[in-house]
């Protein structure tokens, strides 16, 4: 009943995450031709050709840019699958959790590699593989740098506070505090400060699944979102540590396995040739004339391949180096 309880109230917390506004779309690109209106012809008016003296020359049109749609045949019963094999292993864990320790740290029986390819599933998040994407394909380098703070930061964690937890023979930090103080006020203080973390993070984590959901399976933004909260609400509270690191184990092979692929098949079109590659972006009309716009704003004026040499350069969204400075420590 407790945990039915908790479920209930953790779903209603993360529903109501779903009447935010969905993320407003992007305003269009300086420079792009404006709509033009044409008056609607009146029902009873005779349509009469305008004359001309000779031929009109062909207008010059407007690149149409291609919509890609998901395959909902395809991307349902993926997701489908993928949804089975996950409940499977909550039921499986939900019948393995039988005591508290059980239910908070999986019994003690969680290998080091398991834990390793948990703790990777857990770190390429949405954040990973949809944000530092998008700032990589607009800045460039300076997009990069996003995606390696995050990993310097694990080996702070690990030798910070992972290496004493172990000594100490504790699981969190929070035991360890409350080891030489008052336990109850250190314990109220960091679970806390940890649900006050937890719901900022899990905000931007929601908002990009629900994003992802609406695209691939088509269902409205707020209802994905519902559907995706009730989904990990059932992972955690059902299947405990064990359900919840083994879904994390999936997720990693899945994303691992998805980059590997998308990795190939972009240096394919390079034919596999790294230098290639690069020229490929330099010489790209698109990246040229994305960069051009952006270090237009800063008075500089950059075509051709120096504006494509430019996207592979620091500064172009951190201009100075005590904003990479600052990144990186926040980051890290």
């Amino acid at each position: 009943m407790k945990k039915l309880i908790a479920a209930f109230t953790l779903t209603l917390s993360l529903g109501a995450l779903a009447y935010a506004a969905e993320p407003a779309k992007a305003p269009a690109a300086p420079g792009a031709p404006a709509a033009v209106t044409t008056p609607a012809a009146s029902p009873t008016a005779p349509v009469v050709a305008a004359p001309s003296a000779t031929p009109a020359a062909p207008a010059a049109a407007a690149p149409l840019k291609k919509e890609i749609k998901a395959n909902k045949t395809i991307t349902i019963g993926m997701f489908a699958i993928i949804i089975a094999i996950t409940m499977s292993v909550v039921v499986w864990a939900a019948k393995r959790t039988k005591t508290a320790a059980d239910f908070y740290a999986a019994g003690g029986g969680i290998t080091g590699t398991q834990n390793g390819w948990a703790i990777a599933g857990d770190y390429m998040s949405a954040a990973s593989f949809l944000g530092i994407s998008g700032m990589i394909s607009l800045y460039g380098y300076d997009g990069f740098m996003y995606s390696v703070g995050w990993l310097v930061a694990y080996i702070t964690v690990l030798l910070i506070v992972a290496e004493p937890c172990r000594n100490a023979g504790k699981y969190t930090l929070g035991d360890i505090l409350s080891f030489r103080t008052e336990p109850k006020p250190v314990r109220a203080v960091a679970a806390l400060s940890t649900v006050a973390v937890s719901t900022f993070y899990l905000t931007a984590q929601m908002v990009g699944a629900g994003k992802l959901m609406a695209l691939l399976v088509g269902v409205p933004y707020k209802t994905a979102i519902i559907g995706v909260g009730i989904l990990m609400v059932g992972y955690v509270v059902f299947g405990g540590m064990t359900a919840t690191t083994w879904v994390q184990i999936i997720k990693a092979g899945l994303l691992m396995s998805g980059a590997f692929l998308l990795s190939v098949l972009v240096m394919a079109k390079a034919s596999f040739n790294p230098i290639g590659f690069f020229s490929d972006i330099v010489s790209n009309p698109n990246i040229q004339d994305h960069v051009s716009k952006l270090v237009l704003k800063d008075g500089i004026t950059l075509t051709g391949a120096d504006a494509g040499q430019r996207f592979l350069e620091p500064a172009l969204f951190m201009k100075a180096p005590l904003d990479q400075i600052s990144l990186g420590m926040a980051l890290v």
